[in-house]
């Protein structure tokens, strides 16, 4: 582009042009954003391309698309006439007279996948790798990966003198957990194996650079076996959660021409990790495994992270949220089993692959998301403030009902930002771009100047007595200006409580009581051997 600042050879030369700024709509966004990150990322490294262990799920398959999409905007640029990128492939491809002719073709040279299937991996999810990679023109293959888990366990017997076995097969939680692991973590060994050798055994120099495919809702929930295919070197979707990259794939079907690309969105999300059924069809999804959808965690990772919100200041905006989908009951049990599991994985957090971060909601604590990687699974206070205000609910629903109704008339749509959220209302998440942060609330129980957006002092304090669902909209409503869902509710406990303590605070306590727990998990053990991968 031709401009300066200042000129004092050429007075004719403006000292600035008028620029028209496209925006791209978030599919476009990430179609684009990750692919020249990636390409950018190759060149520097001097490495011969790409590894990606393709399994024809929704996460793989975007990853996938994305190195395609890359391949497209490089052999573009050649087209143009750009002798760098020209010069870049060329060295990535380690041949100083190559020109690329298409997407497909450079895709052939630099991007290598493997469907790495089991005894558990059904024959449509290996159908769906193979016809995208055909598509793309990535070099694929298959392997099995059966031998290797066999002689693995086969160590464990023999070192132990025990055979652990399925839970379908009588095996206990934690067995079947330790089955599953297995086969995960022994794909990332053969992943890296591959891309270290598939140059070499093509007669070229150099490596390639294993990518993973770990989604943010995956990372949030800690839905993933620590060291398995999520690690890798870098990960250009570990920033974007599951429902957008749904959203993507059916741009990048019709943008690019990828008709593969529809039997993987209509597939239920499977980790094909447990026996099939006897018919040969899978028997586990992931949101089963997870007891919650990828809808719901994508508006549990936007509460947590965009409006910071903690267990508490969470069920109380999704009461109104979710109003006349889930009563306060079942709200409260989904936001406890979210935070027991988002607690129990955070250690998983510290291993996570560089991943490329275009939105706010990533949950990656070692550049993104500076947060203790330690809780208290209990959440003892938290969870305590959610069953008193849960049990005064039940006890005023007309009330609830009244005040709910009043909100809407009076204060529209300005409820914190909440429509925008999406989730059970189906809102999409373009709205969050020119979402406002003032309006996020700091996630604390005890009310402050602080938390309430655009209020000159704090709203008063009501004894438990007095406080009602109606002066409670009345104690905001005369306050003036706009408020959160923090702001409008009070917590009132039984002792005495400093500001400083807010709910968001963990009180760290040498032992969890039983009623932490869900229900039929009896002991800590029995639930982290329930949730940890």
């Amino acid at each position: 582009m031709n401009f300066s600042l200042s000129s004092d050879e050429d007075v004719f030369l403006p000292s600035y042009l008028p620029m028209d700024w496209e925006y791209h709509p978030a599919e476009e966004e990430i179609l684009l954003g990750p692919a020249c990150w990636m390409w950018d990322y190759l060149r520097r490294s001097c490495q011969g391309g790409f590894f990606l262990p393709l399994s024809g799920g929704v996460d793989s398959s975007s990853t996938a698309t994305l190195v395609y999409s890359m391949c497209k905007l490089v052999t573009e640029a050649v087209e143009r006439g750009d002798e760098r990128a020209l010069e870049d492939v060329r060295k990535v491809v380690a041949d100083g007279e190559y020109v690329p002719r298409d997407a497909r073709e450079l895709c052939s040279r630099i991007f290598f996948t493997c469907y790495m299937g089991s005894e558990n991996s059904s024959e449509e999810t290996r159908a769906r790798a193979e016809a995208l990679a055909k598509q793309i023109g990535s070099h694929h293959m298959s392997a099995r990966i059966d031998s290797a888990v066999k002689a693995v366990l086969g160590i464990f017997s023999a070192a132990t003198g025990m055979v652990p076995r399925f839970r379908v097969h009588g095996g206990s939680p934690r067995e079947n957990l330790a089955m599953q692991n297995v086969q995960a973590r022994v794909r990332m060994v053969l992943s890296y194996l591959l891309a270290q050798l598939m140059l070499w055994a093509r007669n070229r120099p150099g490596g390639l650079l294993v990518l993973g495919s770990a989604n943010v809702d995956e990372a949030l929930r800690g839905y993933m076996t620590k060291y398995d295919c999520s690690s890798a070197d870098i990960n250009p979707i570990g920033g974007i959660s599951k429902t957008d990259l749904k959203s993507f794939l059916r741009f990048a079907r019709t943008r690019l021409n990828l008709p593969a690309l529809d039997s993987v969105l209509g597939a239920p999300p499977t980790a094909e990790l447990e026996p099939l059924r006897d018919d040969g069809r899978i028997a586990q999804t992931d949101e089963e495994d997870m007891g919650m959808s990828y809808e719901d965690l994508s508006v549990y990772g936007r509460l947590r992270k965009q409006q910071c919100c903690g267990p508490y200041s969470m069920f109380c905006k999704l009461i109104h949220l979710w109003r006349g989908v889930h009563d306060p009951v079942e709200t409260a049990a989904k936001v406890k089993l979210f935070f027991r599991c988002y607690s129990a994985n955070r250690h998983k957090m510290t291993t996570l692959t560089p991943s490329y971060h275009a939105e706010t909601y990533s949950p990656d604590d070692n550049r993104f998301d500076h947060r203790p990687f330690l809780y208290n699974v209990g959440w003892g206070w938290q969870f305590d403030a959610i069953d008193r205000r849960v049990k005064q609910l039940e006890k005023n629903p007309d009330a609830f009902r009244r005040v709910s109704e009043e909100e809407d008339k009076s204060l529209g749509r300005r409820r914190s930002g909440l429509d925008s959220i999406g989730g059970s209302r189906g809102k999409s998440a373009e709205k969050f771009r020119g979402q406002d942060k003032s309006t996020g609330g700091g996630g604390g129980a005890a009310v402050s100047s602080e938390h309430v957006s655009d209020a000159t002092e704090a709203p008063q304090e009501m004894s438990a007595d007095d406080e009602t669902p109606e002066k409670r909209l009345r104690m905001i409503q005369q306050q003036g200006g706009a408020f959160t869902v923090e702001a409008s509710v009070t917590v009132v406990s039984e002792e005495p409580r400093s500001l400083s303590e807010t709910e968001d605070t963990t009180t760290l306590r040498s032992s969890f009581p039983s009623s932490s727990y869900p229900a039929g998990t009896s002991s800590g053990m029995e639930f982290w051997s329930s949730v940890l991968r």
